[in-house]
């Protein structure tokens, strides 16, 4: 009977998660359409221990809410079983600086990664870009679509 009331506790809280955030893009960025999206730059670095490092550039203009926030999520899979995932949430861009910057029209955010090579088929990150009304757009990728093939 516990384990019963326990399911239906967690499925509400499911259910009320995801009326939370309403999204108003979900976009696959893959090599030949990460062009449409110029604020964002996704560069692999294979390294020689069977690794890849990854760093995936946002920009933003500095126009944007201040209570905006970003959240990156890796997703480590193993064909079709998840071994790992990490979320870094409520992420902001850095303030410009006012001695360096004073010409720059957009904020960098960077997330970077390494990630053994034999998880790159299944895995992905995804990127989520959140206002104050709890709408916001979603872009991710598969890991291998953007793998270092030197």
């Amino acid at each position: 009977m516990r384990t019963f009331i326990h399911l239906i506790v967690l499925s509400c809280c499911f259910a009320l998660c995801e009326q939370a955030f309403a999204y108003s893009i979900s976009e696959q960025l893959t090599r030949t359409n990460l062009h449409n999206f110029p604020f964002i730059t996704v560069k692999a670095h294979a390294e020689k221990d069977g690794k890849t490092q990854f760093e995936v550039t946002v920009e933003f203009f500095q126009k944007e809410e201040p209570s905006a926030c970003f959240y990156g999520t890796l997703e480590l899979m193993d064909g079709k079983s998840l071994i790992a995932s990490s979320s870094v949430r409520n992420a902001r861009p850095r303030a410009p600086s006012k001695f360096l910057e004073r010409e720059k029209k957009t904020i960098p955010l960077v997330f970077t990664f390494t990630v053994s090579r034999e998880l790159l088929p299944d895995s992905k990150f995804t990127i989520e870009h959140l206002f104050d009304d709890n709408i916001g757009d979603v872009y991710w990728f598969y890991l291998r679509d953007f793998e270092d093939t030197k």
